[in-house]
Parts: structure tokens; C-alpha cells; sequence
């Protein structure tokens, strides 16, 4: 997870993207195998992106954008953030499938066990 570059002073950020149906060709990408051989073992599958992609579409919060763009201007915003103010972990999620929620949970147990630990000092940076 690149706690460990918080002795040297480097941040770690983690970028957790929803799902973007167009934009990008991952639904149409990522299901298919390349051998027809293999492809047909998987034949259960078949029209699963699709089906997926039109589900996630009837799932966005109304009036959100539904470009990918938005990630890469939210990520250039958290990169011109003063260092050590940037956050571990974000999310861009136009359907608000509420993953932040079970971050901040892993966040906070996480903190719990490093200070049993004794090496709470790799969860942030310092400001300078």
C-alpha cells in the first residue's frame, strides 16, 4: 500500500474510480477471451458486459458526469495539493456505490493495529 515511503517522506494516494460505461473501452474489452477455444468456456458470459454496463448506467446519481475525465481532473486537483495534506485514499464514483465508507473503516482499524504496533508514524507524511 506504500506506507512504508511515509519514513521517507513520499506519499502514497489511491484513486478509486467508479465505473465508467463509455469514455473507455474496458466493458467491451474486458470479458471476451482472445482464443476462441477459451472463449467458449466461458459461454455463461456472454453479453455480461453489456448487461453490466447498462445496469451501472441506470445506477448514476442523476445530474453526475459520466465521462472519465472527471477521474484524471480529480486526480491532477489531489496532485496540486500541498504535500501532506493530500488524502490516502479517494474515490470519483458516480454511482456512490458508498466504497469510501468501508475504506474508512479499513482506515481506522488499520490505525488501531499500527499503534499496537507501535509504528502508527507510517499512516502520514509530515507537512514539510
Amino acid at each position: 500500500m506504500g506506507l512504508e515511503n511515509s519514513r521517507y517522506n513520499i506519499e502514497t494516494v489511491i484513486c478509486m474510480p467508479g465505473a465508467y460505461t463509455s469514455g473507455t473501452d474496458h466493458f467491451k474489452h474486458a470479458v471476451a477471451a482472445a482464443d476462441p477455444t477459451v472463449a467458449d468456456q466461458y459461454d455463461k458470459l456472454v453479453g455480461l458486459a453489456q448487461e453490466l454496463a447498462d445496469k451501472l448506467d441506470a445506477t448514476n446519481v442523476p445530474g453526475a458526469r459520466t465521462d472519465a475525465k472527471e477521474v484524471a481532473e480529480k486526480i491532477a486537483e489531489v496532485v496540486d495539493m500541498p504535500h501532506g495534506t493530500r488524502p490516502f485514499r479517494f474515490e470519483v464514483d458516480l454511482q456512490q456505490r458508498q466504497a469510501m465508507a468501508v475504506a474508512e473503516k479499513a482506515n481506522e482499524l488499520r490505525r488501531i493495529f499500527f499503534d499496537r504496533l507501535g509504528v502508527s508514524d507510517l499512516i502520514s507524511v509530515s507537512q514539510t
